[in-house]
């Protein structure tokens, strides 16, 4: 959405339209609130059809602490914009209204004060005198043979902050080492080979096989030639651990670099760290010397600089009472912001805390809807926050339950240990679930999820106990909030 100067507009929004009804119903707020939408959008979208209106902006106005905002502005957004052009004095200002808009609007944000909107302001009374008594102060201390050296440390230049924070940066940010043979080119090229010399193999042994037959085809040949193929790819996979040894080896090489690279930086900044403390204490030394010989001269003036300190003392003392005043002020103000943000706080618990019983009871809408063979409606899906993955899970288990319980019903219900130990169906092999009846392949995230699928697929895990583990190991990756 645009901005211009803080307020936010609708490039296809009739603002004038909005002002004409809020007219209408008599709300002449909302109609504020309209025109400065509508004045905004001619400035910045450089409409030269129509001008800007000024017939009811003031009444979106409100006021806090002596101070006016209105809420079509983002007085934050606008005091960043000020300072980015140089205007700090402007961001200032713009902060300062949006304070008042968060106090003023009971708003359950932190007051701001990134360009000095809360830094205490003197008051011109006091300092126009403290000024007036600094500057004969001063002068008593410069007036001629009782000048003070002034002292000009030397400035750092840190030549390789970029660097480092650059490096630290990398070091600290690294991604952890993953390897996916399906991106290696190397063992891509490998398992290509493989795969080429395993269908040669086939085809040599599959006819060598029907030589044998009499020239006829046969299960036979088929079989063997498909265990030859299958020779070869297994020679892939028992490279799989030399490829994945070599890509860890380059990931840790490049860290050792990295943090090589990364001390040789540190070495460096320390060395011109040290030549800066050495320039800094000869010219401590340099100005401690002169301020020792301008000491005597000094002490002759003590008596009118001692006068007019007092004075100084008095009316500080004045100007402090009032930055005290202000203190209170700005603590009471405080207090009001915080009031105002645990309201917030406990009305955003409540929400969320309905929003969590309204996903229990669609959870438990859902589960009875799947175990009665049913579809769920996507909005009730929707509520519960369940994952199509568990939805297509829970369902398939269930329709498994079903046929197997058909199943038993027709044979007699009768099966010996054997049969029990070969009935189950489906079993995991790396990230992947795999029907061993028709071969096939369901791709998981990883090895444990594909393991507990399986197992919810066999009828090992029921439905409930396959929500829970995955939960648990969802909570335990960060993926999952706590109740």
């Amino acid at each position: 959405m645009p901005i211009y100067n803080g307020v936010y507009y609708e490039k296809d929004r009739d603002y004038q339209s909005d002002i004409n009804n809020a007219v209408a119903k008599g709300d002449y707020k909302a109609a504020g609130e309209a025109e400065i939408r509508r004045n905004a959008k001619i400035a910045n979208e450089g409409i030269k059809d129509y001008a800007p209106t000024y017939n009811y902006a003031g009444n979106a106005n409100k006021s806090y602490g002596g101070r006016n905002y209105n809420n079509a502005t983002d007085y934050g957004l606008l005091a960043d914009s000020l300072a980015a052009a140089g205007d700090l004095a402007g961001a200032k200002n713009a902060e300062k209204d949006a304070n008042a808009k968060i106090l003023g609007e009971g708003m359950s944000y932190e007051l701001r004060n990134k360009y000095g909107a809360l830094d205490y302001e003197q008051d011109s009374k006091w300092s126009d005198k403290l000024d007036e008594i600094l500057g004969a102060y001063e002068d008593a201390i410069n007036s001629p043979g009782v000048s003070m050296p002034s002292y000009s440390a030397p400035s750092y230049n840190a030549k390789y902050d970029a660097q480092i924070d650059e490096l630290l940066n990398k070091l600290l940010n690294r991604d952890p080492f993953e390897y996916n043979e399906e991106l290696d080119p190397l063992y891509q090229q490998y398992k290509d080979m493989y795969t080429k010399q395993g269908q040669l193999a086939m085809e040599d042994t599959m006819g060598q096989a029907t030589a044998l037959t009499g020239g006829y085809s046969s299960t036979y040949s088929q079989a063997v030639g498909q265990q030859m193929y299958n020779a070869y790819l297994n020679k892939v996979q028992e490279m799989l651990p030399e490829f994945y040894d070599r890509a860890y080896g380059q990931y840790q090489d490049e860290g050792t670099n990295l943090k090589n690279l990364y001390s040789m930086y540190i070495d460096r900044d320390q060395v011109d760290f040290q030549r800066y403390q050495q320039e800094v204490a000869n010219a401590q030394a340099e100005y401690e010397a002169a301020a020792a010989a301008a000491s005597m001269a000094y002490n002759q003036q003590q008596d009118k600089i001692g006068n007019l300190g007092n004075l100084y003392d008095l009316i500080s003392g004045a100007e402090s009472s009032d930055y005290q005043r202000y203190q209170d002020k700005l603590n009471r103000d405080w207090q009001m912001n915080e009031t105002n943000y645990d309201r917030n706080q406990a009305k955003d618990e409540t929400d969320y805390n309905r929003q969590q019983d309204a996903m229990k009871n669609a959870r438990s809408e859902v589960d009875a809807i799947l175990q009665l063979g049913g579809t769920p409606s996507a909005d009730l899906v929707s509520k519960s926050g369940y994952s199509a993955e568990y939805i297509n899970s829970v369902r398939n288990y269930y329709a498994q339950q079903a046929a197997a319980q058909s199943a038993r019903s027709s044979g007699g219900g009768s099966s010996s240990s054997g049969s029990r130990s070969n009935s189950k169906k489906y079993y995991s092999t790396g990230s992947t679930v795999v029907n061993k009846s028709t071969g096939q392949v369901t791709s998981q995230p990883d090895k444990e999820t594909a393991e507990l699928l399986a197992a919810l697929y066999n009828g090992e895990i029921t439905p409930t106990q396959y929500k829970e583990y995955l939960d648990a190991k969802n909570y335990a990756a960060g993926t999952l909030k706590a109740k």
